[in-house]
């Protein structure tokens, strides 16, 4: 079911034409939904909503300017948030106690360069069991180098931190069974402990499987051996959340010239 259109520009004043992407969300304490996403020339923006679907902005900006990209928030295991967020050449973080006020963790969780790739971009977290957790991430996409070519890997890490990479890829070139192009994964842990991976895949080249987001299975979430498309065609950026109904929706990005992201 289709929800339309949740945030567009001139919402926290991105100018039209220009994005308001890369949406990730979390379940508060009191039960609203906080929504955060990039707004092009300000920052990482957030606004909340009692049932998903109905967002108010929140004032301030959660990280200014060129800061961070594509974030991605995850609930400690001490209660406070986290930002996993994409610097072209590294994926760092930023913590807070309220998930408003955001303060840069030291260092790098993971470089472009120990995850083979040129540049990283769209980190998603999984715990794959207690204490132990996987992140997705994938090529990141430059404006104007076109679709394809994109490919997906993961790293595991015991303390939200330190991140090692797993051997091989996930998704894309080099994957053993699901080779076209995908970027912005998005890890979804079943309740038979099987992980969907949801993602993009933009061919480079026309004919084929449609262009949009596609859903990927893995029993181990390391060999995906089976995928399809969801019907959303051009969606991308995907963030799968459980509603504390118990359904689950899905967040995603689009873009109109004429419009923005």
């Amino acid at each position: 079911t289709s929800h339309g259109v949740f945030l567009e520009p001139p919402a926290f004043g991105v100018v039209i034409g220009e994005p308001l992407a890369d949406p990730t969300t979390a379940v508060l304490d009191d039960g609203r939904i906080r929504l955060y996403a990039y707004a092009q020339g300000i920052g990482i923006v957030s606004a909340v909503s009692d049932n998903g679907l109905t967002f108010t902005e929140e004032p301030g900006v959660r990280i200014p300017g060129i800061e961070a990209g594509q974030p991605r928030v995850w609930r400690l295991p001490d209660g406070r948030w986290r930002l996993y967020v994409s610097k072209m050449m590294e994926i760092a973080s930023f913590t807070s106690e309220d998930g408003l006020i955001f303060t840069k963790d030291s260092g790098n969780r993971l470089t472009a360069e120990a995850a083979g790739l040129p540049a990283i971009s769209s980190p998603a977290i999984v715990e794959v069991e207690s204490g132990r957790w996987r992140m997705y991430y994938s090529t990141l996409a430059i404006p104007g180098a076109g679709p394809g070519g994109k490919r997906s890997g993961s790293a595991t890490s015991t303390d939200l931190l330190t991140w090692t990479v797993d051997p091989g890829w996930r998704l894309g070139e080099g994957a053993p069974y699901l080779t076209d192009s995908a970027e912005h994964p998005f890890p979804v842990l079943d309740e038979d402990g099987t992980v969907s991976l949801f993602y993009g895949k933009f061919r480079a080249s026309p004919g084929g499987a449609p262009d949009g987001l596609y859903r990927a299975i893995s029993a181990d979430g390391l060999t995906f051996t089976e995928e399809a498309y969801t019907g959303l065609y051009f969606g991308n950026d995907p963030e799968v959340l459980r509603l504390p109904t118990g359904n689950r929706i899905v967040y995603y990005g689009d873009f109109d010239p004429a419009i923005g992201g």
